[in-house]
């Protein structure tokens, strides 16, 4: 409804359009029962005229449904022109092909694309050159470490000599390569589709892992075998012989089909079950959004790094040895059951939750909470305060948060608001957010949190 399509899901595009977009691309699903790339109140109303967006709307591939779709917002279509062509226009509005094509050359002149014409991209050299700088290299591992969110640890991590002698790295995603076929089923490293980036020389979380421990003094199993990952019987075996098992799990999905589950690939579910009976465990989990976890409580560790590229594998092992702290925070709640998601349907599927997604939702109960990311340290929060100050917007709250444990790490403080119960907002819905600087033992930072008239604000209908 109304409500909220602009509570929720506007203010994104908004935000955009504010900045200057020049042109939105309409998507495949239907809202309200019309087709998005066909949807008047949708592109018509809302997007060009309630939030004055002066752009024009393309479609995704193969999203336009006819040729009227120019009259009901849709200004360009793609790939190919099989509705908008001028044989299809002759039954059409002139003026609405008109406004179309007067949008698409507005845009272009804005953005000065006419001096420069051409459909080359920028940064023509670099594209067409390898780019694999130590820089470069160096900060796709600091964004891979930096995006682990530690969700479990029952103080088995870092792992370090001393503590334990032996591992055991198993799982088929320790040593999965990545594949070069971009509209395949995708790699646990960036997924598939035309977002896929092939990575021949991935770091494997296997690899990772051995070196780092061997750097540490700690033996890894591995070594001295040729196991078979794929071999449930050979591995059951083969981890009786660890102080600690690393069981290396995954999923993956593609453009144009939907996950047909939300548990992860290889039946590695069920192999967490059994050697957690026998050895304590440690998950890593790579998957491109929510997973379920129905074992998490027979686990001593467990930490998620969605896709994380190239260097997947030396981000497992900076993180797990201690030699970076895991500062990610869940940008998704992980469900306790299905039941707590839509689940994965073939054919039409409702969303009728309205404003109740996610966290806001009174009745899912989360096995990993959205926001929640666990680090190798303590903190403590000092009582809010609010001041107008010197504040540049509508409200600034004041919080220190302090470092009461024995390692350096770094906080999220993350704003709630609650609304009147009255108007059937969520009960609590994220307004703002904060990360710390790495703080040492014993170190304190004082956050603000800057809060605009919006934040404080939601939308009544009429």
């Amino acid at each position: 409804g109304e409500h909220v399509a602009w509570a929720l899901y506007y203010p994104p595009f908004q935000a955009a359009i504010d900045a200057g977009v020049g042109a939105i691309m309409c998507s495949y699903n239907k809202v309200n029962g019309t087709h998005a790339c066909s949807n008047e109140r949708l592109l018509h109303g809302d997007l060009k005229g309630a939030m004055g967006f002066n752009g024009f709307v393309m479609s995704d591939w193969y999203a336009t449904h006819h040729s009227a779709a120019v009259e009901n917002g849709l200004d360009m279509e793609q790939p190919d022109p099989k509705h908008f062509n001028q044989k299809k226009f002759a039954d059409t509005d002139p003026e609405a092909v008109s406004q179309a094509a007067r949008r698409v050359l507005a845009s272009i002149y804005r953005l000065r694309l006419d001096e420069q014409p051409g459909c080359e991209l920028p940064c023509k050299s670099e594209r067409r050159t390898s780019q694999r700088t130590p820089e470069h290299l160096a900060l796709a591992g600091a964004a891979a470490a930096a995006g682990v969110v530690l969700l479990k640890n029952d103080g088995i991590l870092p792992l370090r000599a001393g503590h334990i002698s032996k591992v055991a790295i198993i799982g088929a995603a320790a040593d999965a390569h990545d594949t070069l076929n971009t509209w395949g089923t995708g790699s646990p490293y960036s997924g598939g589709g035309s977002g896929h980036v092939a990575a021949p020389k991935v770091s494997t979380p296997l690899k990772a892992l051995q070196e780092r421990a061997a750097a540490a003094g700690i033996h890894t199993l591995n070594d001295d075998s040729d196991l078979d990952l794929a071999n449930r019987s050979q591995v059951l075996m083969f981890v009786e012989q660890a102080d600690v098992i690393i069981i290396v799990a995954a999923t993956t999905s593609t453009e144009d089909k939907d996950r047909s589950t939300l548990s992860l690939d290889d039946g590695v579910d069920e192999l967490i079950e059994e050697v957690s009976k026998q050895r304590p465990t440690i998950v890593l989990i790579e998957a491109p959004g929510a997973v379920l976890t129905p074992w998490r409580d027979k686990t001593f560790a467990i930490a998620c790094m969605f896709l994380g590229g190239e260097k997947t594998g030396s981000a497992w092992a900076r993180v797990l040895f201690g030699d970076v702290e895991p500062s990610g925070r869940l940008p998704i709640a992980l469900p306790a059951r299905d039941t707590d998601e839509i689940r994965p349907t073939v054919g039409s599927v409702p969303y009728s939750e309205g404003l109740m997604t996610s966290y806001r939702s009174p009745s899912h109960r989360p096995a990993f909470p959205f926001g929640h990311g666990l680090t190798y340290t303590t903190f403590s929060f000092g009582k809010p305060t609010q001041s107008l100050d010197n504040c540049p917007k509508a409200a600034c709250i004041h919080i220190s948060v302090s470092n009461v444990g024995k390692r350096a790490g770094s906080e999220v403080v993350q704003a709630y608001l609650q609304f009147d119960p009255k108007l059937k907002e969520p009960r609590m819905v994220l307004r703002g957010f904060r990360r710390t600087s790495l703080l040492q033992p014993g170190e304190s930072e004082k956050v603000r949190i800057i809060l605009s008239h919006h934040d404080l604000s939601t939308y009544i209908v009429g």
